[in-house]
């Protein structure tokens, strides 16, 4: 189940956690007493972000751009599907709700359910299609843009889905 966690005088973007990072915690239980109601509850008394999440997203990088320099052919389950589009789109929609604002690769990815390269390559086709603007503001986020469209858009004719339908092992 979930236990709510309280750190005082820390901003958690700050120390670069966000919302599906995987951290390590010392922390004290307690028991928070609510309107009659009990609750476990942690507090904090430091935070460390594990790391190796950032070692698979440079690899997946890594990866993407080996295949975009053509250097390697991508893997048949690497190539995003119009669902994995869908859901991805539909997501930013709802983070998003005025359409622009900075969001990190974990958490699309922890929230899609969905491995960084078919990210990388999600973003790449939406960007290319003329549905987002983006920019890397760090290695691990980006400010996303939604463009305004007009009916369904055919992103197989993107240069990155043409060059990865064409190049798959």
């Amino acid at each position: 189940g979930n236990v709510s966690a309280l750190f005082f005088g820390v901003n958690l973007e700050n120390i670069g956690v966000n919302v599906g990072d995987v951290v390590n915690v010392a922390a004290s239980m307690n028991l928070n007493e609510f309107r009659g109601e009990r609750t476990p509850q942690l507090i904090c008394r430091d935070i460390d972000l594990v790391s190796h999440y950032e070692d698979d997203i440079k690899e997946s990088r890594m990866y993407f751009e080996s295949v975009m320099r053509g250097d390697i052919l991508i893997n048949r389950e690497d190539i995003p599907i119009r669902a994995d589009f869908a859901k991805v789109y539909t997501y930013l929609k709802k983070i998003f709700p005025y359409g622009t604002g900075t969001v990190s690769i974990k958490r699309v990815s922890t929230e899609c359910d969905m491995p960084y390269i078919k990210l990388f390559c999600i973003i790449h086709a939406l960007f290319e299609g003329d549905i987002i603007k983006y920019d890397r503001t760090s290695e691990f986020d980006f400010r996303i843009t939604i463009l305004p469209t007009e009916g369904k858009s055919d992103l197989t004719k993107t240069g990155i889905m043409k060059k990865i339908l064409n190049n798959y092992r």
